[in-house]
């Protein structure tokens, strides 16, 4: 999309993701707001260690023959 500025915008740098606010006049997209755009990304959900009574123990190992 194409915009046309009725005044400078100040804080903006090149290549930064915005969300902005607009209005329609004369057949043109002019901007009325811009702000920095939020981030969504999901976060992960961190792991749960159990209590070290509650860990599972590996059997112990059976003697062997030779």
């Amino acid at each position: 999309m194409e915009f046309i500025l009725e005044k400078p915008f100040s804080g903006v740098a090149l290549g930064e993701s915005v969300k902005v606010s607009y209005l329609e006049k004369d057949g043109r997209n002019v901007l009325i707001r811009v702000a920095p755009a939020q981030k969504t990304a999901v976060k992960k959900a961190a792991k749960k260690e159990l209590p070290k009574e509650m860990k599972p123990v590996a059997p112990p190992a059976l003697p062997g023959t030779k």
